[in-house]
């Protein structure tokens, strides 16, 4: 949902290629399976943090469950650590608009040996601009 949310949000064209840094948050997510609360680490940067508030508007009224839930339960808290980087590609040749989506995928969250779950999930306008996001989930 992340790259989806942030396909459209213009500040990113604004910014240079490169790093746009890391923002760590936690998802509380009820016993039915709402998400009821989302809280951001202090300092966390504002356009990093409008894509995660856009991406959980997004998912509006949904059932979700932790992984980590007990038996029978759908909730707790998920903390989340967000890394972005931008980079310039060649735009297409024959755009009209560089601000038009080329294209946009993910790659789920998957465990890993240190028992930390990490995913990837990407946009590219046709201007060039590709947008890169990984995740990293981790139970409290």
């Amino acid at each position: 949902m992340l790259p989806r949310a942030a396909v459209g949000d213009a500040r990113f064209t604004q910014r240079a290629p490169g790093s746009l840094g890391e923002i760590q948050f936690t998802i509380t997510v009820s016993d039915t399976g709402a998400i009821t609360e989302v809280t951001f680490a202090p300092g966390s940067d504002a356009l990093l943090q409008g894509l995660v508030e856009r991406a959980v508007r997004f998912l509006g009224k949904g059932q979700f469950a932790l992984r980590e839930s007990a038996e029978g339960t759908l909730g707790g808290v998920q903390r989340v650590t967000l890394k972005a980087t931008l980079s310039q590609g060649a735009p297409d040749e024959d755009t009209d608009d560089p601000s038009a989506t080329r294209s946009i995928g993910f790659e789920p969250p998957r465990p890993t040996s240190d028992g930390v779950r990490r995913g990837v999930g990407y946009f590219e306008l046709q201007g060039g601009l590709r947008l890169d996001l990984a995740t990293q989930f981790a139970r409290d």
